[in-house]
């Protein structure tokens, strides 16, 4: 089992990061492959919107997204994390989602999924209370969904501003394993 996870804040030993291993330690008995993508530091270049991904099903652009976007394409599971800023993901987070449109075949206008049923989910956090989780977490789970991906939960915690804030929240923790749970019975 190969599993991709994708870290979209800059805090290592963040929240999100917690919520992320608690994520992948659901699936330690399945031994998986696991790759961790900070992506605060690794080189994502912005998209060019040249539609060449069109053709040729990869980015012409040489950079860190092409290893992580071919992670990401033979994976069992993604799990998808950002912190919540300004009523969207991070700018790093976002700037690998408009990357990831070689996901997409077809002419532009008329695009057809060309990975189907792959498996994620998505970690949100703030600290603030979870009223921006709202808009932003609709927003990326529609994209995410539009590359091919089933989406088996959205995780959001809010409050998640004190370090160690996750190990206090056991509804959010019950949450993840729910979600990978439901994950574990599809593979």
């Amino acid at each position: 089992m190969k599993i991709v996870a994708i870290y979209g804040s800059s805090r290592k030993n963040g929240n999100g990061a917690a919520l992320v291993e608690r994520a992948i330690n659901n699936f330690a008995d399945k031994n998986p492959e696991v790759n961790r993508y900070y992506l605060s530091e690794i080189d994502i270049k912005s998209c060019m919107g040249c539609f060449a991904c069109r053709k040729k099903e990869m980015c012409v652009r040489k950079d860190d997204m092409s290893n992580l976007l071919q992670d990401i394409i033979e994976s069992d599971f993604v799990i998808f994390s950002s912190p919540v800023y300004m009523y969207d993901a991070t700018g790093s987070f976002r700037l690998m989602i408009n990357r990831m449109y070689p996901m997409l075949g077809g002419e532009p206008g008329k695009y057809t999924k060309r990975y189907t049923h792959k498996k994620c989910m998505i970690i949100m956090t703030q600290g603030a209370p979870t009223i921006m989780f709202r808009g932003a977490g609709r927003i990326i789970k529609r994209i995410i969904k539009s590359f091919g991906f089933d989406v088996f939960g959205l995780v959001r915690m809010g409050f998640a501003n004190e370090r160690g804030a996750v190990e206090k929240n056991e509804r959010v923790l019950r949450k993840i394993d729910n979600v990978c749970s439901k994950v574990i019975k599809k593979l």
